[in-house]
């Protein structure tokens, strides 16, 4: 991301003779680079995070065949010891909006607020394992999704990637204002972690989020976390399969993002279904076959005397953990004569 040029538009890359690339390493740290035709010129940033204070200097001082560390060493020092003399009389430190004026374009904005779980549409803690959904802005360029190699999600995509603690995530789809990835395995036993989102290696400002053990919610038929769910049922057999997320670690454990094929996993945590509030037989819950890991199938068999085509309420449990309420499954009836 390029400084732009006051006061007069000259180019995109230069400020009266110096290009300045300045690039975010995430968590305050700035890297500046010097593009032109300016012999000597230095970008120096200096960080005090005892004083959460940021200078970031460009200077063109050193003699003609001077040693450029030597002329940065002497800047550093003079400032170190302007910053020092300034703080000891008491006085506060600054504030500067540097980001938000040379970087604010093209920074990823993500919020708590922005960050979801991909079936309910909720918020609140994450969970190892779970797929998330984060709207923002500057989140990636046009709309991309998910790639495999090496028999994993990839951990990027044009350009955006999703960091938890500094760990890559396995993303699904990436685009402008919304993306959706897989929490990383890593997290288990977590009781917080730290989200940044990068695009064209730029970082978001890092946001804190609760970690918790399981986090179940179904996938709905209209995405939105409420109303039907996601399932395909087989009247003749009393069978729905239903697509969920959020049920925890799985033994044995697969790598973040991994397809998953036999032998299959399976959670940690019990796994159950409630529907109209009684609990249903589960005859298989675990990884989607041939998909990431992270999307949780369960096969449920529905009780004959329960009635059909009626939306029953359903919830799914993993561990102590309870799938938010809403959500709904119509039964439809056998074909006549079976």
């Amino acid at each position: 991301m390029r400084r732009p040029p006051p006061p007069a538009p000259q180019s995109s890359s230069a400020w009266y003779g110096i290009g300045i690339n300045v690039e975010d390493q995430g968590g305050g740290n700035l890297l500046l680079r010097h593009l032109g035709n300016m012999p000597g010129t230095q970008a120096l940033f200096l960080r005090f995070a005892s004083l959460d204070l940021t200078i970031v200097t460009l200077f063109n001082m050193q003699p003609q065949g001077s040693d450029p560390n030597l002329a940065a060493a002497e800047t550093s020092r003079l400032l170190l010891e302007a910053v020092t003399n300034y703080t000891s009389a008491g006085r506060p430190c600054p504030t500067h909006d540097f980001f938000d004026k040379y970087l604010g374009a093209g920074r990823p904005k993500a919020s708590l607020a922005g960050v979801v779980h991909a079936a309910s549409f909720r918020g609140g803690p994450v969970a190892p394992g779970q797929i998330i959904t984060i709207f923002g802005e500057t989140l990636g360029g046009e709309l991309t999704t998910a790639r495999v190699l090496n028999g994993r999600l990839t951990t990027e995509l044009n350009g955006a990637r999703l960091l938890f603690d500094g760990l890559p995530a396995p993303l699904i789809y990436t685009s402008a204002n919304q993306l959706s990835a897989v929490v990383p395995y890593g997290l288990s036993g977590q009781s917080s972690t730290r989200l940044e989102v990068e695009f064209n290696g730029l970082r978001s400002d890092p946001l804190t989020l609760p970690v918790t053990t399981a986090a179940p919610a179904f996938f709905t038929a209209n995405a939105s976390g409420a109303g039907p769910v996601a399932a395909l049922v087989f009247p003749d057999a009393r069978v729905a399969v239903l697509y969920a997320t959020g049920e925890g670690l799985l033994a044995p454990l697969p790598q973040d993002g991994e397809i998953i094929l036999n032998p299959l996993p399976r959670p940690v945590l019990p796994v159950k279904v409630f529907l109209a509030n009684r609990e249903v037989p589960v005859l298989y819950a675990g990884p989607a076959p041939g998909l990431g890991a992270g999307l949780l199938q369960i096969n449920i068999q529905i009780p004959a005397d329960l009635p059909t085509q009626s939306p029953l309420p359903i919830v799914i449990e993993a561990g102590s953990a309870r799938s938010p309420t809403g959500v709904t499954l119509v039964f439809p009836p056998a074909a006549a004569g079976n």
